[in-house]
């Protein structure tokens, strides 16, 4: 990895990766001009109940055939042989030592982000990364601003579109990306009914599906 630039960090448990995550990611990426886009599988992910489905060897093999042959997408293992449970804090602080004068926008679905204030240490969260909550159109803003208005009103300031972190000067950024109605469960239930994946996961990742047999007991 090269120091400075600007990288994308999108997490979860890719359990498994789909065209979702990818063309969100994509999108990001050129809406920001992301110089690279960090997808970071979650070992064990604090917010949902019981394990993944898949080990994190298989999910990450399947986050990196994924990115195969697209320029700046990495998968990483920071988060999978970590012991306890995966927290973004920890993360965001491991790439800012790592990656000193690199831009770091973390990136993340509105679901997710009006839950922000239950995660741990949440408010310190937006100190180390720039935090790009995607949305789906025509609706970005409009998403955002009742939960940064009502529950982060003190610690953002408004600018435009978008808010600034009061402490760091982070930028918070609502951005639509293409609503793709795909889900890692509607795709473990397929695969558990013995119904085809294809055009919901990249070629490769559905051939390693097949060849690991992967999820064919999933609920």
């Amino acid at each position: 990895m090269t120091r400075g630039g600007s990288m994308g960090i999108l997490g979860g448990t890719f359990d498994p990766v789909h065209l979702g995550h990818l063309r969100a990611a994509e999108e990001a990426a050129e809406a920001l001009g992301l110089d690279e886009v960090a997808f970071v599988p979650a070992r064990k992910p604090p917010h949902k109940p019981g394990e993944p489905t898949a080990s994190p060897e298989d999910r990450l093999e399947m986050a990196r055939l994924a990115v195969v042959g697209r320029p700046g997408f990495f998968a990483s293992d920071m988060e999978l042989f970590r012991e306890g449970p995966s927290y973004s804090l920890d993360t965001l602080r491991v790439l800012g030592k790592e990656r000193p004068g690199t831009d770091l926008y973390f990136l993340l679905g509105t679901d997710a982000f009006v839950e922000i204030h239950t995660w741990h240490r949440w408010e310190e969260l937006f100190s180390h990364a720039h935090f790009v909550v995607l949305t789906r159109p025509p609706r970005a803003a409009e998403d955002v601003a009742p939960y940064v208005e009502q529950t982060l009103a003190g610690l953002f300031s408004a600018e435009g579109g978008e808010w600034r972190h009061k402490a760091s000067g982070n930028r918070l950024i609502p951005l639509s990306v293409t609503a793709l109605d795909i889900s890692a469960t509607a795709i473990r239930g397929l695969l558990a009914r013995g119904k085809s994946i294809r055009w919901l996961v990249p070629e490769p990742v559905r051939d390693y599906i097949i060849l690991r047999k992967l999820y064919t007991d999933a609920p």
